[in-house]
């Protein structure tokens, strides 16, 4: 069952659908053609600025090395314990949500099978277009 089928007839359900995907071709062509000449304009700039900044970077990166290797050893313990006292957490919320987990899902299919019947029942109570 489409989504409007409540509030449109058939054709008018059909025609939005043809529009909106006819839209949506269009609109991802455009984003398409707009990011190949935003890439194609931006790419010169973007390789004199990789190349400019090349040297500065290596050295950054041969400077801090050590800061961030002493940094992840340090934080190493800290890291574990953390790691460690959280562990059993994901399954004491599995289990301690289990019980309402199965209530949502045995009253929505409930719910979704009445929904459905009284649909069908209002649907043969109503006079049949055929006559």
């Amino acid at each position: 069952m489409a989504w409007g089928e409540h509030w449109f007839t058939a054709a008018a359900q059909e025609a939005y659908d043809e529009t909106r995907a006819t839209a949506l071709k269009a609109y991802r062509e455009a984003i398409a053609q707009a990011r190949v000449a935003y890439d194609e304009a931006t790419a010169p700039a973007l390789k004199a600025y990789n190349e400019a900044t090349a040297d500065a970077r290596k050295a950054y990166n041969e400077a801090t090395a050590p800061a961030w290797k002493a940094y992840y050893e340090a934080t190493a313990p800290a890291w574990k314990a953390y790691d460690d006292a959280i562990a059993p957490a994901p399954k004491a919320y599995r289990e301690a949500t289990a019980p309402a987990r199965k209530a949502y899902r045995e009253a929505i299919a409930t719910a979704w099978c009445e929904a459905y019947i009284q649909s069908v029942a209002e649907r043969e109570a109503q006079p049949s277009k055929a006559s």
